[in-house]
């Protein structure tokens, strides 16, 4: 079953509206999974692993997985689609997958899983800005306030490392 949230997971079509409370326990199970995720990333990572090693294990195990899922569920024709979305799904492996992975993988070696979480998880400043530039899609005043606000957030947890760190070499 499809489970239509403003994005989908699953099967048929469900209404958003009459299921946010499903949306937000789906959401949160990703929130979930991506916290957890994070923290193994630095577990191998303080454990000697190097980041394009990682890579190699880590997404060949989620391809893996992705194409039982689909073969279990007899959705293989799922992989017939257009050629322009075939590439829109390859540039979106390399942004994602190898650009941004690799560069929250430098800032996991460099900083806190905490820290670094936090400024990754700015990007829906981005996401936001470019899907209303590219697909023209609606923002109003309280969504460039919301973007505002985040902002601040990340220099708040910014300055507030930097803060930490000079009581600590004192």
């Amino acid at each position: 079953m499809w489970v239509n949230c403003g994005g989908y997971i699953g099967g048929g079509d469900i209404n958003a509206t009459g299921n946010s409370l499903l949306c937000a326990a789906i959401a949160l199970v990703a929130g979930l999974a991506w916290a957890l995720s994070t923290v193994l990333w630095k577990k191998g990572m303080v454990n000697g692993c190097d980041k394009w090693v990682g890579l190699s294990i880590h997404y060949p195990t989620t391809w893996i997985c992705v194409f039982i899922y689909l073969a279990l569920s007899n959705n293989l024709a799922a992989y017939k689609m257009s050629g322009n979305a075939i590439l829109a799904l390859m540039g979106s492996g390399v942004a994602s997958g190898l650009i941004g992975v690799t560069a929250f993988m430098m800032a996991l070696k460099t900083t806190s899983v905490n820290k670094a979480n936090v400024i990754k998880s700015a990007y829906p400043i981005l996401l936001s800005v470019l899907a209303w530039l590219i697909f023209g899609e609606y923002m109003n005043i309280w969504m460039f306030i919301g973007i505002a606000l985040t902002v601040v957030g990340v220099v708040i947890v910014n300055r507030s490392d930097v803060g930490s760190k000079a009581k600590a070499a004192a």
